[in-house]
């Protein structure tokens, strides 16, 4: 590898990192606001549930199910939220993955050049 070529490289990998920088707070804020957003909807489906409303569930009607598996059928009920939280989640965490994986491949780099300015 030529000097120039690692170097265009290297300003490649920080060019990169920067619009992943730029991603994560809107990551992030969308990752928390689905969790609380899956918290309350949960929350109220409980208290539905356990004041004995009746609830439609995949074509079945759910009313004043048993303490013991009412929680169960809440997150089941709940589970379009849930979905939405775990890919917010996923997004993040992949957000993360390419920050660390660009990090590397920087380093990798930098190494390189390092290696080509002693010789």
């Amino acid at each position: 590898m030529e000097a120039i070529q690692v170097a265009k490289e290297i300003e490649g990998k920080i060019n990169e990192l920067e619009l992943l920088k730029k991603e994560l707070p809107a990551a992030i804020y969308h990752q928390g606001k689905t969790a609380a957003d899956y918290d309350k909807q949960l929350a109220l489906t409980i208290v539905r549930l356990r004041n004995g409303t009746e609830m439609q569930f995949e074509g079945y009607t759910v009313k004043d199910p048993p303490v013991s598996i009412m929680e169960r059928i809440a997150k089941g009920i709940c589970w379009q939220e849930a979905l939405t939280m775990d890919t917010a989640e996923g997004k993040l965490k992949a957000i993360d993955s390419a920050i660390k994986t660009t990090m590397a491949q920087l380093n990798g780099f930098q190494s390189i050049n390092r290696y080509l300015a002693e010789v």
